[in-house]
Order: structure tokens, then sequence, then C-alpha cells
């Protein structure tokens, strides 16, 4: 489920198990939300993918050159 928040909700519901981040600490602490373990994924990131730039729309280069401008 891409959405956190219908994420969050369907394991609230009962519909299974989510990888989930510090947005949850509030259910947890409640007792609305349990962690299945004490291994945490502290160090990760979002990856920007993207066709080959022989085929990236015009606009899409500019966007990914904007984008790259943000973080470095």
């Amino acid at each position: 489920v891409p959405d956190p928040n219908v994420r969050v909700q369907a394991v609230l519901d009962g519909q299974g198990i989510a990888l989930n981040d510090e947005l949850v600490a509030q259910e947890v602490s409640e007792r609305r939300l349990f962690r299945l373990s004490d291994c945490e994924l502290s160090d990760y990131g979002y990856y920007l993918a993207i066709p080959v730039r022989s085929t990236a729309s015009e606009p899409m280069i500019q966007f990914v050159e904007w984008i790259r401008s943000q973080v470095s």
C-alpha cells in the first residue's frame, strides 16, 4: 500500500503487517500497534529512478536536474 496513512489504517484494521517509521510512535505508545522486532532501518532513503536519458522528455530532465540541485 503506497499511501502511508492507508497502510497504517490497514494494519490497525487487522489487515496485515507493515514496515513503518516514527509516524506510528503514538499508536505504538498507545498499544494500538506493536513492533514485531527490535530491528530498525535507521539509514534509508529515496531513489530517483528515471528512464535512460535518450527516452526522457525535456520536462523530466529539467525536473531531475532540479531535484539533484536540491540535494547537493
